[in-house]
């Protein structure tokens, strides 16, 4: 049989800033089974209620950034924010926001990541072309202002580890990427990365020349996006996005959107054949803080604004 059932529910009449809003609906047993108890959750269904919500105003200091150089190590302070980053390299090699350590190393442009039992048809063309071997090298740093933000952009070049046989140093494929370092006056971070693929004519090692075959028709990428380092006391995970489990391409309709906390512990799932773990899904917000002590406040580090959700 076929019904039609109308489900009720309410919009929020002033949405919290950058909130989003779902509607969660669960199919559950109603009476106890040989396999299952009353109440046992069959499927679950979650859709996205059209709320627009305002976004998040903070109150910014007026003081002006502080930025110098010492050989290879570039400052800079913004409200109770120093961040140092390598100039060689173009990596933020450490933030510390209020006397806390907020990261330790990164970001970067990532595209590997460890194989799984899945990907032995494909790991071998992977390595092949270096993926597991990437390496960045900065180009240039600049400043510049909008406003009262401070825009500091990295320009690097993103590509293999250098063969013998690549007398300029660069690489015959790899990727240009700018970081863009927006820094607000009260020491806050956000950051766009933007990567263009670049390949060069004289492919060695393996590698045809672009128009000969191979190098047009490289392997998909294992991962797309940016890798840093929290410091290691930073053991407690809190993500806006799919969990509570893992959530690759072959699981992620089991898991949910929601707000989710864990330890770095929790995340690790021990395979019998040792091999990528953890990731989630679709997560827009991640929070790392350090565990919970009596003095002095723990810190915490996040990837992106606060983004609470609300389920009806």
């Amino acid at each position: 049989k076929k019904a039609f059932v109308t489900i009720p529910y309410k919009l929020p009449s002033i949405a919290l800033p950058q909130a989003e809003y779902f509607l969660d609906m669960k199919f559950v047993l109603d009476t106890e089974t040989l396999w299952a108890p009353a109440g046992h959750e069959i499927v679950f269904c979650q859709l996205p209620l059209p709320v627009k919500a305002a976004a998040l105003k903070r109150p910014m200091p007026s003081l002006p950034p502080k930025v110098w150089q010492e050989k290879d190590t570039m400052f800079f302070e913004a409200g109770d924010s120093s961040f140092v980053f390598n100039t060689v390299t173009g990596e933020l090699i450490d933030w510390t926001r209020g006397g806390q350590e907020l990261l330790a190393a990164g970001p970067i442009l990532n595209i590997w990541r460890a194989p799984t039992d899945n990907d032995k048809h494909i790991r071998n063309q992977w390595e092949r072309f270096g993926y597991n071997t990437m390496r960045q090298r900065c180009s240039k740093i600049t400043l510049t202002h909008n406003g009262d933000i401070s825009v500091l952009t990295v320009t690097a070049k993103f590509a293999p580890l250098v063969r013998a046989s690549d007398v300029t140093g660069l690489g015959f494929w790899g990727y240009d990427v700018d970081y863009i370092y927006n820094i607000h006056p009260d020491g806050s971070l956000k950051l766009d990365v933007k990567a263009k693929l670049f390949k060069r004519p004289g492919g060695h090692w393996g590698v045809p020349e672009p128009g000969k075959g191979d190098f047009d028709n490289m392997p998909y990428l294992p991962r797309m996006g940016v890798v840093f380092k929290v410091p290691a006391d930073m053991t407690n995970v809190e993500w806006f996005g799919l969990g509570p489990g893992e959530a690759y391409s072959d699981s992620f309709q089991a898991q949910h959107v929601g707000l989710f906390k864990a330890t770095v512990a929790d995340l690790f799932t021990n395979y019998l054949r040792p091999q990528e773990n953890a990731t989630t899904s679709a997560a827009c917000r991640c929070t790392t803080a350090k565990a919970a002590a009596s003095s002095p406040p723990a810190a915490h580090s996040s990837i992106s604004p606060p983004a609470p959700t609300q389920s009806t």
